[in-house]
């Protein structure tokens, strides 16, 4: 090998560690707690964003479609529960 392909390894080399070296680095220091001991695994952890609150359309939605699958699988005693919990959502089946 002579002089001229050893500095063309060495410039390909350096070029692949700036590139791949960054971000595995980074990756190392958030899964290893290498030089930061103090933080915990939770520190680490990106917060969820909090769950908004259901809209009332959604709620009836779910609420048909948990009746419906009680109904499939003949679970009477759950359709009764049901509409005794929701009493108005029940009309829906009559003509109002």
């Amino acid at each position: 090998m002579n002089s001229f392909q050893i500095v063309m390894l060495s410039l390909a080399a350096a070029l692949g560690v700036s590139a791949f070296g960054s971000p595995l680095w980074t990756y190392l220091k958030n899964v290893l707690p290498i030089g930061n001991k103090r933080r915990s695994t939770l520190d680490r952890l990106e917060p969820k964003s909090q769950p908004s609150s259901p809209s009332l359309v959604e709620v009836v939605k779910e609420w048909e479609e948990l009746r419906t699958v009680c109904k499939k699988a003949q679970l009477n005693k759950a359709v009764e529960q049901l509409d005794a919990i929701f009493p108005l959502l029940n009309s829906g089946d009559k003509n109002v």
